[in-house]
């Protein structure tokens, strides 16, 4: 089994609910006034997401703070894909109605990465469809530039449930521009430890390739945590949302048999035991 590196995990999970909750029961009904909030609170949802599936909440309470994310997530790129256009979307069970807006902060590709990966553990498809719909002008207008690979990777997101998707060519567009003559250098670590591990989970489930799944799995994994490492209080790291993505699909999808276990990825997240 891989392992967390437990020790740098400061497990004050009570304190950061706490505080988090006042928060957000103050800042959440006035939604409307200031939509531009969305971008924040996906962020700190899943942080306190991570929190909890660390300090071994029960588990609803856990994917209460998933799914308040990928709510949040999903309202922010609806809120910058259609500028001037009222929509409603629910957050838990409170209906919020919004004007979106031409905006750039929080409208980044890694916010995007998180909202969908989010989407797929909890098994949401019709939030999923509609987080397709961003357009990449939402992307390039940001605050946070994407660069090619940003792009090539939400073609291949997208493409999963496109069936007109050119799939072999999205997987080249990966591979080129993730080029060491190509890409920038402050990247590279980010994308070869855990992007592209991830990147090859989805390619051996979509060749029905469970073998190879598996002992990508192994290597992803390592890969997450020699990564982290190097970074072992963000709470980012403590769970891996891509790989428990690619997990969750690979069982929906194709009937795959996991058989590396991690603290990384919680099994009753991607066997949907919620």
């Amino acid at each position: 089994m891989i392992t967390r590196h437990d020790s740098s995990i400061i497990h004050a999970f009570d304190l950061k609910k706490s505080m988090y909750e006042r928060v957000y029961s103050a800042t959440a009904p006035k939604l409307a006034q200031n939509p531009e909030m969305m971008g924040t609170q996906t962020t700190e949802a899943l942080k306190l997401f991570a929190f909890a599936a660390c300090n071994n909440a029960p588990a609803t309470e856990s994917i209460k703070y998933l799914r308040r994310g990928r709510d949040y997530g999903i309202g922010n790129f609806i809120y910058g894909s259609n500028p001037g256009v009222e929509f409603e979307f629910a957050i838990e069970d409170s209906l919020h109605t919004i004007v979106g807006a031409n905006v750039t902060a929080y409208m980044h590709t890694n916010l995007w990465f998180k909202t969908f990966f989010s989407c797929l553990i909890t098994r949401a498809s019709k939030a999923r469809a509609e987080l397709c719909k961003t357009p990449t002008s939402v992307f390039q207008n940001a605050n946070i530039k994407p660069n090619a690979y940003d792009l090539a990777y939400v073609d291949l997101l997208k493409g999963l449930f496109d069936s007109e998707a050119n799939l072999s060519q999205i997987f080249k567009n990966i591979s080129d521009t993730s080029d060491p003559e190509v890409l920038e250098v402050e990247r590279q670590d980010f994308i070869y430890d855990i992007m592209n591990p991830t990147m090859l989970l989805l390619y051996h489930m979509l060749r029905n390739d469970e073998n190879a799944f598996n002992e990508q799995l192994e290597n992803a994994l390592n890969s997450h945590k020699e990564f982290w490492s190097n970074n072992a209080d963000d709470s980012y790291g403590w769970i891996s949302l891509p790989i428990l993505a690619a997990c969750s699909l690979a069982i929906d999808n194709k009937d795959f048999s996991i058989t590396v276990e991690s603290e990384y990825i919680p099994k009753w997240l991607y066997e949907k035991d919620f």
